[in-house]
């Protein structure tokens, strides 16, 4: 079974997921984003799921660092994430949703990785499995609704 504390925290850290995802429907908004916080629903996404990325991703450190026979693999591959984000924000802005979505998915198998250690908490994977789930297609949304736009501002 998940913790409570765990649970009800990633219901909160997916709200902003939500919001920005709302506000890129919704001009309205997204204007309410632009005047009262000095952002937009775009650059919200982008960056409070790069952040939700990261922290998540400095979990893998601490699964490494649960190892006993001292390899080198858990760590190495625990960085694989940071490097990986480097990539991500030398691409093109049109492409980041994608590349962070991609990145979500590759960040869960390096979950089940750790798992298979006995590294990562029983609970894990229950937990991660369904928090990658809704931000990766939230994500995908968010793309697919950009592009949208994008293409009838063409038209």
């Amino acid at each position: 079974m998940i913790p409570r504390a765990p649970k009800f925290l990633a219901a909160i850290l997916l709200a902003p997921i939500f919001l920005a995802l709302i506000a890129r429907h919704s001009d309205s908004l997204d204007q309410f984003l632009r005047d009262n916080l000095g952002t937009h629903a775009g650059r919200l996404m982008v960056t409070y799921t790069t952040i939700i990325f990261c922290f998540m991703a400095g979990a893998l450190w601490g699964f490494a660092a649960r190892s006993t026979d001292g390899k080198f693999r858990p760590y190495v591959l625990s960085l694989l994430p940071a490097f990986y984000m480097l990539s991500a924000y030398s691409i093109g802005g049109g492409y980041r949703l994608l590349v962070l979505s991609i990145g979500f998915l590759l960040l869960l198998a390096l979950d089940i990785y750790f798992k298979r250690l006995n590294l990562a908490p029983h609970w894990w994977l229950r937990f991660k499995l369904p928090f990658t789930a809704i931000t990766v297609t939230c994500l995908i949304i968010f793309q697919f609704i950009t592009f949208i736009h994008a293409t009838l501002a063409l038209s």
